[in-house]
């Protein structure tokens, strides 16, 4: 087989650092692929379900839902220690993907650096699994603590038991009800996390023809459908200031734009949307905040430019731009006010004036040379660092 080339006739060279899995960063599957053979050779439930071609080659038949639940109880066992097991009818999860979007979420909040806020996770509608606050436990940071939220009392009882069987009910709290009415308003959440129902009818669900669907119907079907499901819970977030973040996976595209629409329509400070892909399975998560004090981001433009974007809600523009001089002091730059630049051997800092509260700090090098990452790490991440203390 010849080599892939690009349009042009250059050659197509790898990225390095591209995943080989689709996987984020910190995702323990970013660059390792789940062997399945390997795996059956250890855990006889899953062998049941495998096939192997005459050279070896071992395929997974995931049309059958207990393929699904066996594989899952084998990365967990292998890959976390963790001993689960799930309920006929309740939703098997795809344990990379539910990684991947534990970490955007943690991403975001940690982006925000709210410092009020203790390290404190929900998940809303924990499902018989549970499996969010568990990997949760084994792949974020080990201060965190979390809250299982359902309104299925089949589904606690599974998701009690498999936090039982992990010792882990000093971290995990489960807690019977719907969306987020079992939260107090005086306990402090870092993000929530949510994984709706996709569908509107039962005629809807189970249309994937490649993968079986082991959820039964309260974990696919809501009334209304995805969005309304979404909305609802819109709702209720804005009566919770005390949440730094919500945030909601989207199985459907076409809820994507509506939601987003709508959670600016009830005045959100800030909306951020991605999408996950790992193998066939696409999936969409929303982001959104009502308790923003303000946000610093940076984006570098080119080798040697950078923008430091700053938003803030409760500010005065005048302290934020105090508090950027500050900060340049500090590092023996020059400030000269009137220009509203500072600058020192050879970088530059102007501030770019967008409005009553916003402004865009550019880091460039007058000498036109390169940043390096020291360069960039020590003035764009501290200057963000400080920043997010202020605002």
């Amino acid at each position: 087989m010849g080599k892939r080339r690009r349009r042009g006739g250059s050659e197509a060279k790898p990225d390095p650092k591209a995943s080989r899995t689709g996987c984020h960063r910190r995702n323990p599957y970013y660059e390792k692929v789940p062997d399945f053979g390997e795996l059956a050779s250890r855990h006889p439930e899953l062998r049941k379900h495998m096939q192997f071609s005459e050279s070896g080659f071992a395929q997974l038949n995931l049309r059958s839902v207990d393929a699904q639940i066996q594989l899952a109880k084998a990365l967990l066992k292998e890959d976390f220690h963790l001993e689960w097991d799930l309920p006929e009818g309740h939703l098997c999860p795809a344990i990379p993907s539910r990684i991947d979007y534990l970490l955007w979420a943690e991403d975001i909040y940690r982006a925000s650096m709210p410092t009020e806020i203790s390290n404190c996770v929900v998940d809303v509608g924990t499902g018989a699994s549970c499996i969010y606050p568990l990997l949760g436990c084994r792949v974020l940071d080990q201060s965190y603590r979390f809250i299982a939220i359902d309104n299925d009392r089949q589904a606690l009882t599974s998701a009690s038991e498999n936090v039982s069987r992990n010792r882990l009910q000093a971290r995990i709290l489960v807690r019977e009800g719907s969306l987020l009415a079992p939260l107090g308003k005086e306990e402090r959440v870092s993000f929530t996390v949510c994984n709706p129902p996709f569908y509107g009818s039962p005629a809807d669900a189970g249309m994937n023809p490649l993968r079986a669907s082991s959820g039964g119907l309260p974990q696919m079907v809501t009334s209304g459908g995805e969005l309304e499901f979404l909305k609802s819970l819109a709702k209720e977030s804005a009566l919770l200031p005390n949440v730094a973040w919500f945030t909601s996976l989207v199985g459907l595209k076409r809820d994507v734009y509506p939601f987003e629409t709508y959670l600016k329509e009830m005045n959100a400070d800030r909306v951020v949307r991605t999408s996950f892909q790992i193998a066939r399975t696409r999936r969409w998560a929303v982001a959104w905040t009502f308790g923003s004090r303000g946000s610093v981001a940076v984006k570098q433009k080119s080798s040697f430019r950078a923008t430091v974007a700053i938003h803030w809600k409760n500010a005065e523009s005048e302290d934020v731009l105090s508090a950027i001089e500050e900060f340049f002091r500090k590092l023996d730059y020059r400030a000269e006010r009137s220009k509203m630049k500072v600058s020192c051997e050879g970088i530059e800092a102007i501030i770019l004036a967008q409005g009553t509260s916003r402004f865009e700090v550019e880091l460039k090098r007058s000498d036109s040379q390169r940043f390096t990452l020291t360069t960039f790490e020590s003035v764009a991440e501290e200057l963000c660092s400080e920043l997010r203390g202020r605002i």
